[in-house]
């Protein structure tokens, strides 16, 4: 059994880190969780989802964020259950998983540094040809009312512009240029009216195109936007868990060095 008054301070600190550490993976949890239920969330991560030809998109975002979470709550149990036994095989093992975490974490951020450009530019590609294949067609429901949902609360058409609409075949078929939620809407008018409930300015001139009664301006920037704070989030997240893992590490390297060391003490 751990001696003195350092061994004692270190087996203390490990575990009021771990319950910080647990708390960081609430947060993870937290992030997960509120993906899955904002609306604003749904809408984007669908048209992102869109644009990869995978309506799991936002379900896997959030499983791997809330996975995230999991882990870090079973090692920081697995911290505390070290720290009170003053077991070296689990304080070893600890410290490992706690650097194979910080690791991946440093591992994911200069990946999305180095490919932050090559998302954009893929998004620039790749979510206008997904209007023009997916905007109203059978089983992209929830794609269509993704673009719905951002098209009238933020009062923008397409993601370059309105012109990504071009050769959608649901609108074709429906004699329209536009969908109606490109429409510009009458004041008072919200999503949350429901049910096509809010009404343009003019719909009949919104469908042919005419100007000064439809939105012309792109989405991409509300959606860009939304991924960069977003990001900025989970990075805020993750640095201060890697802060508290560096300590945790030195806190349990300590402990386990007091261990070798009184294993000799009579």
């Amino acid at each position: 059994m751990a001696v003195g008054c350092g061994p004692s301070i270190a087996k203390f600190l490990l575990f009021i880190f771990n319950i910080v550490f647990w708390l960081g993976g609430a947060a993870f949890i937290g992030i997960g969780i509120w993906f899955l239920v904002a609306d604003e969330n749904t809408a984007i991560l669908e048209i992102v989802g869109g644009a990869s030809d995978s309506d799991d998109l936002l379900t896997i975002a959030a499983g791997v964020i809330i996975a995230v979470g999991c882990l870090i709550f079973f090692i920081g149990f697995f911290g505390c259950c070290g720290a009170i036994k003053e077991n070296k095989c689990m304080l070893g093992s600890y410290f490992v998983l706690l650097l194979i975490i910080l690791l991946a974490e440093v591992a994911a951020g200069i990946l999305g540094v180095v490919y932050r450009n090559e998302i954009t530019e893929y998004m620039d590609d790749e979510i206008p040809e997904s209007i023009q294949s997916y905007y109203g067609a059978e089983d992209w429901g929830s794609f269509t009312e993704a673009w719905d949902w951002m098209q009238v609360n933020e009062k923008c058409c397409g993601y370059t512009g309105y012109e990504d609409y071009d050769g959608n075949a649901y609108l074709t078929s429906q004699n329209r240029l536009l969908p109606r939620s490109c429409c510009k809407m009458t004041e008072g008018s919200s999503w949350e009216s429901q049910n096509m409930g809010y009404t343009p300015i003019d719909e009949v001139k919104c469908y042919k195109g005419e100007p000064d009664y439809f939105e012309a301006t792109g989405c991409s920037t509300r959606i860009v936007d939304w991924i960069d704070k977003n990001i900025w989030v989970i990075a805020g997240v993750a640095f201060t868990i890697a802060i508290l893992q560096i300590f945790g590490m030195v806190l349990a390297c300590c402990l386990c060095k007091n261990t070798d060391r009184d294993a000799g003490v009579v």
